[in-house]
């Protein structure tokens, strides 16, 4: 006789601003670390070179990639997660994915990654989610879930 584990109800997810964040600062320290190995060159060939130049420069490099990043959509809007009968049910723009639980799940504080395998779309997907993803009341429902479930 086989057991599934207790169905888990919906959790609406959300996107993280902390993730969009984070991903803006990595862009942006790439960036910089190009734009300071090209500095001495720019400062010693360029007969116009002051701090002001570079300034402008900098200014002019960085300021498009923050416009960018503000009105960048975002891909996964809100998302929902289930379980129902050992499997996983991940709803994403109105499309669902049938997921199976592939590896242990990484259940931090401040972090939940869950990686599941889709059958249909022979993929794993790694479902990040960060705590200002999820309220907190479903924060605590997934947790506790998890804990009493996946061990």
């Amino acid at each position: 006789d086989i057991s599934f584990p207790r169905d888990l109800p919906s959790i609406r997810i959300s996107p993280s601003v902390l993730w969009r964040r984070l991903q803006l600062i990595l862009v942006l320290c790439f960036v910089n670390v190009g734009f300071l190995a090209i500095t001495p060159y720019v400062i010693y060939g360029h007969p116009l070179s002051s701090p002001t130049l570079l300034l402008i420069l900098w200014l002019s490099i960085n300021g498009p990639i923050c416009w960018w990043h503000s009105r960048k959509k975002q891909s996964d809007n809100v998302r929902q997660i289930s379980v129902k009968h050992g499997i996983w049910i991940l709803e994403i723009e109105n499309r669902k994915y049938y997921c199976e639980l592939n590896a242990e799940i990484l259940c931090w504080q401040w972090i939940l990654i869950i990686p599941l395998y889709s059958a249909e779309s022979r993929s794993v997907i790694r479902l990040v989610i960060l705590r200002d993803s999820i309220s907190a009341e479903e924060n605590s429902i997934l947790r506790r879930w998890i804990h009493s479930e996946c061990g």
